[in-house]
């Protein structure tokens, strides 16, 4: 304002930018997100899975049955680095109508340009705003000793979230701080076998 006191209609507000969007019906995540988060429309149906029998049934049993609704949980899928946990994800959101927000924790961790906790509520915002699921790629990042305010800061906003949520990482670990009222499961993911490369192999090629 020109003035100290100016009266209250003489002062102006300014929405924030993707808000602004937002409500002009754009579905563009908010540019600020772009080095370290992405949007998938899923597209990968769970059934077209190439995975163990056992395993694809304990994923409906565990995940996809129980916490298809609203009912909050966060979900550490832990394997080495190919083993298929993102599109799982992905998989599991297909059938459960939402999108897929990737939020690359390695680079988030990385990156300089926003405060660190201004970056995590604008990915909790975003989350809301698209209605998706979000999934940590990397998130064992933050399992390290020295990480641990990063690891609490991430989880507070983790737990904020309505629904579900997918972390993953190639370190076994077992939560102290993460809960906040979620529950928590653990599914750990194997290299597949030689009958399931031979098939991932023949689905992709495609003849």
């Amino acid at each position: 304002p020109s003035q100290p006191f100016s009266p209250l209609l003489t002062k102006s507000l300014k929405l924030d930018d993707r808000i602004v969007a937002y409500v002009f019906g754009s579905d563009q995540i908010d540019e600020r997100l772009l080095p370290f988060a992405t949007i998938i429309g899923p597209s990968i149906r769970f059934n077209s899975l190439v995975l163990k029998p056992d395993f694809k049934q304990r994923l409906m049993d565990q995940v996809l049955i129980p916490y298809g609704d609203t009912r909050g949980a966060l979900f550490y899928f832990q394997g080495p680095y190919g083993v298929g946990k993102q599109s799982v994800a992905e998989a599991l959101c297909y059938e459960m109508s939402r999108k897929l927000l990737v939020l690359r924790v390695d680079d988030l961790a990385k990156q300089t340009e926003i405060p660190f906790d201004i970056a995590l509520s604008l990915v909790g915002r975003e989350a809301r705003l698209q209605n998706a699921v979000l999934y940590c790629s990397g998130f064992d990042v933050l399992l390290a000793e020295e990480e641990q305010t990063y690891r609490k800061a991430v989880l507070r906003m983790l737990n904020n979230l309505s629904g579900i949520v997918f972390l993953s990482g190639n370190t076994q670990w077992e939560p102290t701080d993460a809960s906040g009222g979620k529950a928590f499961l653990r599914i750990e993911f194997d290299h597949p076998s030689y009958d399931d490369r031979l098939r991932l192999w023949k689905t992709s090629l495609n003849g």
